[in-house]
């Protein structure tokens, strides 16, 4: 899963990134330097795999190509399940990894016209639910 939480403070080399000019800190202290860590960990038990840092002002929701290109040639494929927070669900980001044949999963902005026209379409209709995964020893039902 790949996150992007703001930070404030200096690297471990005692400067943060340099942030563009015009950039107001989200908590009104120019005298803190903030920075963006990317930090991308494993499902099974948060084992950090790879992370960087970019300037406190950089846009998240432009940091997910990188990340997911880092994590095939660290895995070596595109195998793996990408999870990420919804900053990933823009036609670039999610087109690329899909492009490359990768596999996501995002949460879907309320301001996306796609979530619009599925609760529509939940409080119209009545959607039939199936397991799509049995628990360890059981085999699935079937409808």
């Amino acid at each position: 899963m790949a996150t992007t939480p703001p930070r404030t403070g200096a690297s471990a080399a005692g400067r943060a990134p340099s942030p563009r000019s015009g950039a107001i800190p989200k908590d009104h202290r120019p005298d803190l330097k903030q920075l963006v860590l990317v930090l991308t960990v494993t499902a099974d038990g948060a084992v950090p795999l790879t992370h960087r840092l970019a300037a406190g002002n950089t846009n998240d929701d432009r940091t997910h190509i990188d990340t997911w290109d880092e994590l095939r040639a660290l895995t070596g494929g595109a195998g793996f399940l990408y999870v990420a927070d919804s900053k990933l669900c823009t036609r670039e980001q999610m087109s690329h990894i899909d492009r490359e044949g990768g596999r996501f999963v995002t949460v879907l902005p309320r301001t996306r016209r796609e979530d619009g026209q599925l609760r529509d379409w939940m409080s119209s209709s009545t959607p039939q639910v199936h397991r799509s995964r049995a628990p360890p020893g059981q085999a699935p039902r079937r409808p």
